[in-house]
């Protein structure tokens, strides 16, 4: 969002402190005002369409006449254009600030209590605390921030509506949720004829209240949401009526599930499903599928729970059915569209519980009949992974389910995501539509193949964080590049390097190797050439970490001996151990461990399913397109050039989660980005002898503690910046700060 200033000499700054702390009863500093330019409006904009105000402010002012006093009535036209002006971002508002204070100085002790320069005593206060309070003369920071909100907060009765509209924008941007409570329990009118406050101001309060909320949400943080609403709490627990405080509390269970949380969610949610027999309410219902549904994702599949989670989702979502059709409302075009919602749920919910052929009805059902609004707004992975599930457990239905990709790829080509690629070359390639026995086995054996590797995905992604401890050993150097990032959104983000750059020389070597006993052959124009090894442009990016389980270890997280050789520097560098909220909604994923026959661990069984199932579609697409596609034509030879490129694509979004089981001691969890050449302005480089190429990733990182290697020469040189950098990382909090220790490992 941007921001314009207030360009205010220092004499004048001074000036300004001043004159606040007086005419409060207290003081005050610096205008160098940054106000935010969208808060204007309709009426603010018309005022401005002639220089009038202009003319006006500076006649009252009396430029020329010193010794002029002015009356109220006159005082109050100037504070109003002054702050015209100032909400609008006008130089008139820099040019007329000085005389103005000077003005309203001249009144002396009476003019303490006028209307208006309580008005403009408190906005210019709020101002204040927001940008210049770091830069007081007067008092210590804590001291004067207490002073202006006091100031803000006792001439809310004399703000205009413009004005609290001015004012509640730039406390929204600058995050100060303190002053947007005090404005809305401003709103709050005690009660004559009983304890607590009217109904008329309890509902205007509420309906601020989720105004604010909902703008805080279109920007873009949900923490910036819970944090207002967790600040919002005492304020809600008092108010008389039941129904606003369930909103508010429902309202919470939304954001938690925004967040993430989704077991707090969930846990609101059912008690509000408990009453449902009173409540009528069939969103609670909805809400509560959706929220079991989320935190069975994130369970591991063997944990009881998931099952649990998943039939109580599948209850909540028929009770929900049932309630719409079983009440005459689903002819109504509001319930009918949330019908088929809910429908499209029960559709994924089916699928979790391995009932392909109902998930399948569901689906046509819902979407068959669904406006074009409610398709726009549906989950497109979610239909696709719907789909495919019934397409491998019914073979016989291909066709079936290609013909309803093909609609989902005609109407919203750009919700396809990963399957776009393969859809868009199967449609544009010349050589397969000319050839319709070829062109459906390729596009069956790509999607199938596609499939596949994001089932495998899915089943290595680390669900349950809060169940492990998770570190990772690096030079000093890393460490440091770690500690220094700090950019304005968000600081301390985990350098992740290039996959070259790893120490294992079989990298994303393992699958690859299972998959080049059937290669593609191409010929092209029968001659044979010497040509030399050319490297594939990759840009893989990881950050690998150690994952065990928490246990009760008195001397905290166990260090091993090997890793320190291997990734820590040979115990010159650290181990550091993160704390579980840096990997909230993250999609760390747990590396899969083969023997060289690609068998994997008894633990993996649906793993080795899905990767048998990926194989054979590999093998038996290679093996069609070496037989089918004639080499002797250029477009034959093109053809399979990109279905080569397209099942390298494929790999690639797998082949960095399999290691050879030599190294299944490290219990090792990464982190993956992919880019493309045209996705690399943020791409750093360490130079020397061997540049090595990092970027960051996009979440903010907490350490909890770094070990320092046994090896490492004055170990206290780290310490003092580790400690600052880890302050400010945790903000000060001392209940959580980082903390600094030095390897007990025994180290020859």
């Amino acid at each position: 969002m941007r921001r314009k200033c207030f360009h205010i000499n220092d004499e004048l700054t001074e000036k300004l402190e001043y004159f606040i702390y007086d005419y409060s009863g207290l003081e005050y500093h610096n205008l160098e005002i940054l106000v935010n330019d969208l808060t204007g409006n309709k009426a603010d904009k018309s005022r401005l369409e002639t220089r009038d105000a202009v003319y006006r402010l500076r006649k009252i002012l009396a430029y020329n006449c010193p010794e002029c006093v002015p009356e109220e009535d006159g005082l109050a036209q100037a504070v109003d254009l002054f702050l015209l002006f100032l909400r609008t971002c006008d130089v008139e508002a820099s040019l007329s600030l000085e005389p103005l204070l000077d003005t309203v100085w001249k009144t002396g002790g009476p003019g303490r209590e006028w209307n208006c320069v309580r008005r403009l005593t408190g906005v210019l206060a709020s101002v204040y605390l927001l940008y210049f309070l770091s830069k007081s003369r007067i008092f210590a920071r804590e001291q004067a921030e207490e002073h202006m909100s006091t100031v803000f907060r006792q001439n809310i009765p004399f703000y205009t509506e413009e004005d609290r509209r001015f004012l509640t924008r730039i406390f929204m941007v600058e995050k100060r949720f303190d002053c947007l409570l005090d404005f809305l329990r401003s709103d709050l009118k005690p009660s004559w004829d009983k304890e607590g406050y009217t109904a008329v101001s309890e509902d205007i309060m509420a309906r601020e209240f989720f105004r604010i909320l909902h703008k805080i949400k279109v920007s873009g943080s949900n923490q910036d949401a819970m944090t207002f609403y967790e600040k919002s709490e005492p304020l809600f627990r008092n108010l008389s009526q039941e129904e606003i405080k369930k909103y508010w509390e429902k309202g919470k269970a939304g954001i938690l599930f925004d967040l993430g949380k989704y077991e707090e969610a969930k846990d609101i949610q059912d008690k509000y499903i408990d009453k449902f027999g009173e409540s009528k309410n069939v969103s609670d219902l909805y809400n509560g599928a959706i929220y079991y549904a989320w935190a069975a994702d994130y369970k591991e599949k063997e944990d009881p729970d998931w099952e649990i989670y998943i039939e109580k989702a599948y209850g909540y979502i028929q009770q929900a059915e049932q309630f719409i059709l079983g009440s005459n409302l689903s002819g109504k075009p509001e319930y009918q569209e949330f019908l088929y919602h809910i429908i499209l749920e029960k559709a994924f919910l089916l699928s979790e519980k391995n009932e392909y052929e109902k998930a399948y009805e569901c689906f046509e059902q819902a979407f068959s009949r669904a406006d074009q609004e409610t398709r726009k707004n549906s989950n497109f992975s979610t239909h696709m992974w719907i789909l495919m599930k019934y397409m491998c457990s019914h073979p016989d239905k291909t066709e079936v389910v290609t013909d309803w990709i093909e609609r989902l790829y005609q109407d919203y080509p750009y919700q396809i995501k990963e399957y776009k690629m393969i859809l868009d070359f199967v449609h544009s390639s010349q050589y397969l539509r000319v050839n319709e026995k070829i062109y459906q086995k390729i596009y069956e054996s790509l999607i199938l193949l596609l499939f596949h590797a994001l089932e495998i995905r899915h089943e290595t992604k680390v669900r349950d964080i809060s169940r492990y401890d998770i570190l990772y050993y690096t030079k000093i150097e890393h460490l440091r590049l770690l500690l220094e990032d700090e950019e304005e959104k968000c600081n301390y983000r985990l350098p992740m390097f290039h996959v070259y750059h790893m120490n294992d020389p079989q990298e994303g070597k393992i699958l690859r190797g299972l998959l080049d006993k059937e290669k593609f052959v191409v010929s092209g124009n029968g001659e044979t050439e010497e040509i030399r090894s050319r490297f594939e442009e990759n840009y893989v990016f990881l950050k690998s970490f150690f994952c065990y389980h928490k246990g009760n270890r008195k001397n905290g997280v166990k260090e091993f001996l090997p890793m320190w050789v291997q990734y820590g520097d040979d115990a010159r560098g650290c181990c550091v151990i993160l704390d579980n909220k840096s990997f909230e909604n993250s999609n760390l994923r747990r590396i899969v461990y083969l023997t060289d026959n690609g068998e994997c661990d008894a633990r993996d069984r649906k793993i080795q399913m899905f990767l048998d199932q990926f194989r054979t579609v590999y093998q038996d697409l290679v093996r069609f397109c070496n037989r089918e596609i004639r080499p002797d034509s250029d477009a034959g030879v093109e053809c399979v050039h990109e279905i080569e490129n397209l099942t390298k694509y494929i790999v690639s979004q797998i082949s960095y989660l399999f290691k050879n089981e030599s190294y299944k001691h490290e219990n090792e969890v990464r982190l993956i980005i992919n880019r493309t050449s045209s996705e690399l302005d943020d791409v750093k480089v360490i130079p020397g002898k061997i540049p090595k190429v990092y970027i960051y990733n996009d979440k903010q990182t907490y350490i909890r503690e770094v070990i320092l290697g046994s090896k490492i020469d004055n170990p206290e040189d780290y310490v003092s910046f580790i400690y600052k950098q880890g302050s400010k990382m945790w903000k000060g909090d001392k209940k959580t700060e980082i903390k600094v220790t030095q390897s007990a490992i025994q180290y020859r």
